[in-house]
């Protein structure tokens, strides 16, 4: 018999039901993503990023590399695969966590709520490059619909990262470097779902997850060590900061990225990366349950968030 972790292909999936079990799944996944910002965000006042990461990933690596050996008796990742599980692992937990933090500090934060928009566009295209995966117009509409609504939930003209307000050259001379920064990050998400999409075809998910999480330990224990050795003032674990650290390890990562390999052993990383266009609409939600008034653009751009999550889940078969 099958383990759960070895069932069916997408296409096979789509025919037994129309929801597929993934949706619901990474539906919870992104409403938990979308919570992360603002219940780690108070801990990097204490702890500096790369820091904050690092002690992150030796939490999460503690907890999955035992269970790897506890339920599977060990790591059975073939020789072959483990350059490519370090690789992923050095894009999803290194590249990512060291772009957005350091371009969040260095860049205004409609910036970066625009550049985060573009995820799953870059995720999409990658996977359509890297994988041969085709998503239709259908999901491609979806796709633009949803980026539109989460310009529109956060209030950003774009027409205003090109040209100050000031009509000046440039206000913050360090927006551009927090851009790319930023970008980078967003590349990296997109490296690591599409290696995790094709991986995780033939490695067991608790295994991937576990090997790439020990890759983004020692991927970020030398930039952490730079951040100790010139910080200003001695790093303090307040209390604060260890519920940012412990929320992010048990449930962004060891819930979420377990979540994030099953999802992408069923259906394409298109397809999965759609769902990502929640994660600013659970996140502002989360506030507005944190006591801040919404907005009429909220409800506008929610409407199309979900109407773009809909018509793309309706076209996001993969053509062959």
């Amino acid at each position: 018999m099958k383990s759960e972790l070895e069932i069916s292909t997408p296409s096979t999936a789509t025919k037994r039901s129309p929801i597929q079990p993934y949706l619901p799944l990474m539906i919870v996944t992104t409403i938990i993503w979308g919570a992360a910002f603002p219940i780690t965000k108070p801990g990097l006042v204490d702890v500096p990023p790369a820091t904050f990461a690092l002690v992150r990933f030796m939490i999460t690596a503690a907890i999955l590399v035992p269970l790897v050996f506890f339920l599977r008796k060990g790591f059975h990742i073939p020789r072959r695969d483990w350059p490519k599980v370090m690789f992923a692992g050095f894009l999803g937990f290194v590249v990512i966590q060291l772009g957005q933090n350091w371009g969040l500090s260095l860049s205004p934060a409609s910036d970066i709520s625009v550049l985060a928009a573009t995820e799953p566009v870059s995720i999409a295209l990658l996977a359509a490059y890297v994988l041969g995966e085709k998503p239709t117009a259908l999901f491609w509409l979806g796709l633009a619909l949803s980026m539109v609504g989460v310009l529109v939930v956060i209030g950003v003209n774009p027409v205003s990262l090109f040209v100050p307000a000031s009509g000046g050259p440039v206000d913050n001379p360090t927006r551009l470097y927090g851009d790319l920064l930023f970008l980078l990050g967003t590349l990296g998400w997109a490296g690591y779902n599409v290696m995790s999409r094709n991986l995780t075809q033939r490695i067991d998910g608790l295994e991937f997850t576990g090997g790439a999480v020990m890759a983004g330990v020692l991927g970020l224990l030398p930039f952490s060590l730079l951040e100790i050795a010139f910080a200003p003032q001695p790093i303090r674990f307040t209390g604060v900061a260890w519920v940012g650290i412990l929320y992010a390890a048990l449930l962004v990562t060891v819930f979420g990225f377990l979540a994030l390999s099953w999802s992408l052993k069923r259906v394409t990383a298109a397809r999965v990366a759609m769902l990502f266009y929640l994660q600013p609409l659970s996140g502002v939600i989360i506030a507005w349950l944190g006591g801040e008034q919404l907005t009429w653009n909220f409800g506008v751009g929610a409407v199309m968030i979900l109407a773009g999550v809909y018509v793309a889940e309706r076209g996001s078969r993969v053509q062959v």
